[in-house]
């Protein structure tokens, strides 16, 4: 459901943001306001769309950014990610007694790093309920094989059975245990969720610093995988690199369109690459983004010096 309301939440931002950075239309900043919280609220992947906002109106405006009402418009953009956070953890805090956003970012997110993990990682953990969980993680998924020490093979072959056992990894594994593990602690049935959440933002940090070659191995395989292959990645880089040169020398609608949509296809290959895996579903949203920047290209390649 979540997702059904994302997409259209997320082409209506994309407007409104057109419109104020490349139409002077300064007025959309309230609409942009709206949209952004609720599609935040909706999918929290989506916040970066704010700073991202304020880099680029920087890069716009330049010293006038500290000018009124510019430095206004700078402000709104670096806050509402607090805006998002404060409205997000309140509701939690009334309707289950704790101030945290919105489970399941970080319980997907560690996945990955519990994919690459060692047993004595363990030691490492030092909150006894951190330790615990991963401890009956990491023996269950070592009992099914479904670790990179376990797997053999390269790197991709690694990524391969990392990608389709996903879900066994995380949902069926990880998630499952960590709440009944709650669950028969706390007999909370309506915490046990947002504790699995905490729990994995904690052991998240460790477990990548102690297995960081690994980590990010597979995370560079997942951000090509997110963009079809090593070619798109490379064009993708040399397209937001020339475009933020571009920029920088002089703010042109042209050369601000090309930075704004590879850094939102970029980023998003990123999170995809973080936070989960490269599905359809999580990929599509920048795909008509093709088509807008080979537009803009032909009218920089045939328009008149």
């Amino acid at each position: 459901c979540s997702e059904g309301l994302a997409y259209p939440f997320y082409l209506i931002l994309l407007t409104f943001s057109f419109d104020f950075l490349f139409r002077q239309q300064t007025r959309k900043w309230i609409h942009i306001s709206i949209v952004l919280i609720l599609l935040a609220l909706t999918r929290g992947q989506f916040i970066f769309i704010s700073p991202l906002l304020a880099f680029l109106y920087i890069l716009k405006k330049r010293k006038r950014v500290f000018k009124k009402p510019n430095f206004f418009y700078l402000l709104l953009f670096l806050t509402l990610p607090f805006v998002v956070h404060i409205l997000d953890s309140s509701y939690h805090k009334i309707a289950h007694g704790l101030f945290i956003t919105t489970p399941f970012s970080y319980v997907n997110a560690v996945t990955l790093p519990l994919f690459v993990s060692k047993k004595e990682d363990a030691k490492s953990l030092k909150e006894p309920d951190d330790r615990q969980i991963f401890i009956n993680t990491h023996t269950t998924l070592d009992s099914l094989g479904l670790l990179a020490s376990r797997t053999g093979g390269d790197k991709n072959e690694q990524y391969e059975i990392f990608f389709q056992k996903f879900p066994i990894i995380c949902n069926r594994t990880f998630h499952f245990q960590s709440m009944d593990y709650f669950a028969q602690k706390y007999s909370r049935q309506n915490k046990n969720a947002l504790l699995s959440e905490v729990a994995a933002k904690e052991m998240m940090p460790i477990l990548i610093k102690n297995n960081y070659q690994n980590y990010f191995s597979l995370f560079f395989l997942g951000t090509v995988r997110s963009l079809f292959g090593i070619i798109p990645l490379i064009l993708v880089f040399l397209l937001m690199a020339y475009s933020f040169f571009s920029t920088i020398k002089i703010w042109t609608i042209h050369s601000g369109l090309l930075l704004f949509t590879s850094i939102l296809i970029l980023s998003n290959a990123l999170l995809v690459a973080f936070a989960a895996i490269p599905i359809m579903r999580y990929l599509f949203y920048n795909f008509f983004f093709v088509i807008l920047i080979a537009f803009v290209l032909f009218k920089k390649i045939t328009s008149k010096p």
